[in-house]
C-alpha cells in the first residue's frame, strides 16, 4: 500500500505537529496540527517498520528534524530513505550532538546522540573499510553544524548515480586537502 505521492514531493519524516504546507507528513501518531494550514499527519507510519509505504524516488527534499535520535537501527533507516529519494534530492536531520547528555539521556526514547563523524559511515570510500554495514546507497555531505551542547543539523544527498559518485570524490579530495593545509 503505497500512498498516490505528487512527485517531486517533499517529505517531513516526524513532522509531529509542526508540517510544513505542502509537505507530505509522515508520523507515528495522528496528532491534532496546532500549525494554521499545515493539516493533519498523511502518513501515520513507525519509521522503524520496513519498508515504508513510500514510493521509490519520489521525495526532493525530505527532513526529519529531532527524530533520528529515536531510530534504533540508523543503517535500515538510512537505506530506506535512500530508496524513497529521487536523483538530486537534499535530506536535513537535527538531533542531539554526542555530548549533549541532557538531550541523550533526560528523554526515554532516546537512542543515541550524533556527531560530525556519525554520516562519514554512509559516505563512499569511509563505508568500504567497514563492510559489516549492509549499505545499500551512499550518501554525500554537503555540510554540517554543531554545538556540542545542543544539535546537531546535516545536509545530505543521496549518491545515485555514477556521476553524482564522481563530483563527491573530487569534493571529498579538496575536503581531505583543506584538514591537511590546517594542520
Amino acid at each position: 500500500m503505497t500512498p498516490d505521492l505528487p512527485s517531486p514531493t517533499r517529505i517531513d519524516l516526524g513532522c509531529g505537529r509542526n508540517k510544513e504546507r505542502d509537505w507530505f507528513g509522515v508520523d507515528r501518531y495522528q496528532l491534532d496540527q496546532l500549525k494554521p494550514g499545515a493539516g493533519e499527519v498523511d502518513l501515520v507510519w513507525d519509521l522503524e517498520q520496513r519498508p515504508w509505504p513510500i514510493a521509490s524516488d519520489c521525495a526532493i527534499n525530505v527532513t526529519a528534524h529531532q527524530v533520528i535520535e529515536h531510530i534504533r537501527d540508523l543503517t535500515a533507516f538510512m537505506n530506506e530513505l535512500h530508496r524513497v529519494c529521487a536523483h538530486g534530492a537534499f535530506v536535513e536531520f537535527t538531533a542531539p550532538y554526542a555530548t549533549n547528555a541532557i538531550e541523550i539521556f533526560g528523554s526515554p526514547d532516546h537512542i543515541r546522540g550524533y556527531s560530525e563523524r556519525t554520516f562519514l559511515y554512509y559516505e563512499p570510500g569511509f563505508v568500504d573499510r567497514f563492510t559489516r554495514y549492509p549499505i545499500d546507497g551512499y550518501w554525500h555531505i554537503v555540510e554540517q553544524a554543531w554545538k556540542p551542547d545542543a544539535n546537531i543539523w546535516v545536509l545530505l544527498r543521496p549518491i545515485k548515480t555514477a556521476e553524482d559518485l564522481l563530483a563527491h570524490e573530487a569534493e571529498r579530495r579538496w575536503r581531505d586537502r583543506k584538514c591537511q593545509m590546517l594542520g
